[in-house]
């Protein structure tokens, strides 16, 4: 397609896209077997990635920094605020008053307590691939420093809790409960528990092939590639 959806996010039986120039397109997906599309929204700059929490959608805007859109009616979305001071926005996470954006080298620690008035707390300089926001916690895939484990509680003061880097790169990073996994290019996937403030190894997922994401569900890890479609693990 000409112009693909760059990101999903659920909520009830809704479902957000960032859909590159076409902005925010709402489906909704009561019957998950045919989807109906509900509403889009026109935003400025392009979708490149969208994060969901309660009744807003944040959406990271290239260029454009991030926009939020009030989504208390899925079949009436509008235009809330944005922040144009996080410039080049391409990865948002959000969860709770906490909102995390970034570019290629630039974190930005955002306090969306309020999501009309989205205030810029805090850059940090990291080369980043991916990032995933676990409550307080904030995970990050560095390109030079392996997989870094924040506390962002207080978004003045983030803390590193802790570093792991044991192989060459690292590449998409999820979590659930206190269970991260860490996509290792062209190896597969390194399973790890965090406690604390240190990180151990469970378990590595061989897979060759090129993988394009991976999420937990419930106790499942389902791995995406190109060439094999959707991969099931039993995490149990």
């Amino acid at each position: 397609a000409s112009n693909p959806i760059q990101a999903l996010a659920a909520q009830g039986n809704f479902l957000y896209t960032a859909h590159g120039s076409r902005g925010l397109q709402v489906y909704d997906i009561n019957n998950p077997i045919n989807p109906i599309w509900a509403t889009g929204l026109d935003l400025p700059g392009v979708a490149q990635d969208i994060a969901v929490n309660g009744k807003h959608a944040y959406i990271a805007m290239g260029d454009a920094g991030i926009a939020v859109a009030n989504i208390a009616n899925p079949f009436q979305v509008r235009w809330s605020s944005g922040l144009s001071s996080v410039t080049t926005a391409t990865r948002v996470r959000v969860n709770d008053h906490r909102l995390v954006a970034t570019d290629t080298d630039t974190l930005y620690l955002v306090n969306a307590q309020d999501p009309q008035h989205l205030r810029l707390v805090k850059r940090l300089g990291y080369q980043l691939h991916d990032l995933w926001l676990n409550g307080a916690t904030l995970l990050l895939s560095s390109k030079r420093d392996g997989l870094l484990v924040f506390d962002i509680n207080d978004l003045d003061s983030p803390q590193l809790l802790t570093r792991y880097a044991q192989h060459n790169e690292y590449r998409t990073v999820r979590s659930q409960d206190n269970l991260i996994a860490l996509v290792v290019t062209g190896q597969g996937v390194q399973l790890l528990k965090h406690d604390a403030k240190q990180v151990t190894e469970l378990a590595f997922i061989h897979h060759s092939q090129a993988i394009q994401d991976i999420q937990f569900l419930g106790e499942d890890l389902y791995i995406a590639s190109e060439e094999s479609g959707l991969h099931r693990v039993s995490l149990q």
